[in-house]
């Protein structure tokens, strides 16, 4: 699909006032805006496109489709809103969602808590701007379906189709983002392990892990895409199923693998609200926490310990939520404390460097924790 709307010929006439003829195209991504004066037909040209009215003359193609089929995948915002004034927030999808059949109720009620809109609230008690919110919100509550139409069924990657260079400061940068990545990794690999066998995972396993996370980063930088991370979501969810089973984990990665080949496939996966996703993965986040819990508790929680969580918690979760505390640090210091989880992982392995383990009690600890 080359335009969003082609109009041919297009002629609507009343009594005492004639529009068109007109032929307009409209390539896909764009904006466009009707300016003229009180009179001039834009109304009258909007409605004809949505055929609300009966063109006289002419032809209006929206999405692809005629307008009556296209309707399923328009959102319109008016210059009021046009829901019954005596329904709750909360009663709007369970209107459209039995007039579209591509309405998300989790999408909309996510637009609603990004407005700031209370779903308990009757529309009459909204104010015109709240009112604007929630037809902005009604009319974005439908899942976009037009990037699976537009997707090739079929794509063969192209390695290195970006130039490849090497910036000093760009490479610092990534490799403490790669360091970061890596704790994760060993993070989450001891997740699985725990959760699924009860256990601390082997040294195999974990380099094993590390170097499959490496592999993956490079071939997608080969074929354009950025790096891999290891997904802490996999720890919950083996916490929720005790699954862990090869067999499993391969038809998901040959699944990945065919979507990189298929864009229509990854198309239709990428169209899945966040909302939705949010909502599925929630209780995996609360099991990827009481693992992280269960295996700070078991290394114990000795004064030297206590120190090291707490600067490590103040250090990387406090600075980054104030910026302006490392304003004036080199960019790559900055960079680092840009992000939570980046900074915490750093100023972890400096804790432990600095305050290393001399209590022969912790050391015990510590060696019951990694051997499980």
């Amino acid at each position: 699909m080359t335009n969003c709307i082609e109009i041919r010929g297009l002629v609507k006439q009343y009594k005492s006032f004639t529009l068109g003829p007109i032929d307009l195209k409209v390539p896909g991504g764009s904006i466009m805006g009707l300016i003229g004066e009180n009179g001039a037909g834009k109304t009258t040209l909007i409605k004809s496109m949505l055929g609300i009215v009966k063109p006289t003359a002419g032809t209006a193609v929206l999405l692809g489709a005629d307008p009556d089929r296209a309707k399923e995948d328009i959102g319109m915002v008016l210059d009021d809103c046009f829901f019954s004034e005596y329904l709750r927030v909360r009663d709007v999808e369970t209107v459209l969602c039995r007039v579209f059949k591509t309405w998300d109720k989790g999408l909309y009620r996510d637009y609603l808590d990004k407005f700031g809109l209370s779903g308990a609230k009757n529309i009459k008690e909204l104010s015109r701007g709240m009112r604007m919110k929630l037809s902005l919100a009604a009319a974005l509550g439908m899942v976009d379906t037009a990037p699976i139409a537009d997707a090739a069924w079929f794509g063969l990657p192209l390695p290195l189709r970006f130039q490849m260079t090497f910036q000093p400061a760009a490479i610092m940068s990534f490799a403490a983002l790669f360091v970061t990545s890596g704790l994760e990794t060993i993070g989450n690999t001891s997740g699985i392990t725990m959760a699924g066998f009860d256990r601390e995972a082997t040294e195999q396993e974990t380099s094993g892990a590390i170097l499959a996370d490496a592999l993956g980063s490079t071939t997608a930088a080969v074929f354009n895409a950025l790096p891999n991370t290891a997904f802490g979501q996999n720890a919950g969810i083996v916490a929720m199923t005790r699954v862990v089973n090869r067999w499993c984990i391969a038809t998901g990665a040959f699944i990945l693998m065919i979507s990189g080949f298929f864009p229509k496939l990854g198309a239709i996966f990428s169209a899945i609200p966040n909302a939705v996703l949010g909502g599925a993965i929630i209780t995996v986040f609360g099991m990827i926490l009481i693992n992280g819990i269960k295996m700070i508790a078991k290394a114990g929680f000795s004064e030297r310990n206590i120190l090291v969580m707490g600067l490590t918690f103040v250090f990387g979760i406090g600075v980054p939520a104030h910026p302006e505390a490392v304003a004036q640090l080199p960019g790559f210091i900055r960079f680092i404390f840009n992000d939570a989880v980046t900074a915490t992982c750093i100023v972890a392995i400096i804790a432990n460097v600095l305050f290393p383990m001399r209590d022969a009690e912790d050391i015990e600890k510590a060696k019951e924790a990694m051997m499980g």
